[in-house]
Parts: structure tokens; C-alpha cells; sequence
């Protein structure tokens, strides 16, 4: 995703908002940087194959695997989605069955994890 660093991290299946949150502080606050964070990794090869080839002209040879994706891609840390121009950074929910983690029905967002206290990777 733009030359950025990105993490892969696969949780329980039944990971309940609580522990998600948990582990994304320990994440960021341990090894700041960019995370995708799965509860499965069966379609993983064809959501990075897809990611990879996003802006490319044979993006259609890589179709990203939605349907996989709506149930197992949980969560990402990234920049924070309207205050990450001040250094911000937040877990955001990625799928369907993760928007029940959301603060808002509205808005993706789970949690700001605030500025990095270390350089990120």
C-alpha cells in the first residue's frame, strides 16, 4: 500500500472488542506502525496479491477476496482517519462483522491510540 510497511496479524475468531483493543495498544505501543489484523489467513496470499496490484493494469488478475474479507479482516491501525495530520493513529474496523466494535454506526473508528512514543515500522 503505497511503499508504507504493513503488518499482518491474525487474532482468535472470537476476539471480543476488549482484547482487540488490548492487543492494538500493546502493538502500538511496542512496534508503532501500520497493522491489518485477521481472524483467519486462508484468503490471506489473495488479499496482499490483490493490495499489491490495486492501481495496476492487471488488477483484474488479483481480485480482492471480499467475501473473506467481510468476515475475517477485523481491524487496522493506521493513521487516525480525521486527526492523522497531527500524528494521530487509531484501530478501525474493517468488515462487516467488525463495525459492531465501532464508537459510532456512523464512523469505523474503535479507538484513537494517540501519537507513537518510538519511530514507526
Amino acid at each position: 500500500m503505497g511503499g508504507d510497511l504493513w503488518h499482518n496479524i491474525l487474532v482468535p475468531a472470537n476476539i471480543t472488542k476488549d482484547e482487540l483493543i488490548a492487543v492494538a495498544k500493546v502493538l502500538f505501543k511496542e512496534q508503532p506502525g501500520r497493522y491489518h489484523i485477521f481472524t483467519d489467513d486462508k484468503e490471506f496470499q489473495a488479499f496482499i496479491d490483490s493490495d499489491a496490484h490495486y492501481m495496476e493494469s492487471d488488477k483484474p488478475n488479483y481480485p480482492y477476496p471480499e467475501k473473506w474479507a467481510n468476515k475475517h479482516y477485523k481491524a487496522m491501525i493506521n493513521k487516525h482517519p480525521t486527526r492523522g495530520y497531527l500524528g494521530e493513529w487509531a484501530l478501525s474496523a474493517m468488515s462487516l462483522t467488525s463495525l459492531k466494535f465501532a464508537e459510532s454506526p456512523q464512523d469505523s473508528l474503535i479507538i484513537s491510540l494517540g501519537k507513537p512514543e518510538k519511530p514507526v515500522h
